[in-house]
């Protein structure tokens, strides 16, 4: 299996865009991932592999589990507000832009649903949040305040 390590910052900006309503930019997108990985001499199937196995060594189940609340925080964060709760869909996006560019501990499934919302909101822009998705966004941007402010 190729080395995926050089081009996994690349990756992560490219794979939220297969997501796209537009079939152009879905295609395009493909092309330019098929295009990185014979870079460094990969192909889908060597992509596909790397996330069944992750480099953590643990069974891939386990990997994408986020890992349990005691282990990310010492001491139990007060709820202060509401963040995201009746956002439009921009400043919600802008949010979770911030959190995904400065949170450094985030699971690959909180990256992966952060992007699914994101993705959602810029392919309906008169959607808003819905409960659940407005309690877990200000949940992961509580960690966020935290974490930045640490």
């Amino acid at each position: 299996m190729a080395d995926l390590t050089p081009i996994v910052p690349r990756l992560a900006k490219l794979l939220p865009l297969l997501g796209s309503d537009q079939p152009g930019e879905v295609a395009a997108t493909a092309a330019a991932i098929g295009r990185l990985l014979s870079s460094v001499g990969a192909s889908w199937h060597d992509l596909a592999g790397r996330l069944a196995t992750p480099a953590t060594g643990m069974p891939a189940a386990e990997a994408w589990r986020a890992p349990p609340r005691s282990s990310r925080a010492t001491a139990p964060r007060p709820r202060r507000y509401r963040v995201f709760t009746g956002l439009d869909p921009k400043q919600a996006r802008q949010g979770i832009d911030v959190i995904l560019a400065t949170s450094a501990d985030l699971t690959v499934a909180e990256k992966t649903r952060l992007s699914a919302i994101r993705n959602q909101l810029y392919q309906s822009p008169h959607r808003r949040l819905t409960s659940e998705d407005e309690r877990w966004l200000t949940t992961r941007w509580e960690w966020h305040a935290t974490e930045t402010a640490a």
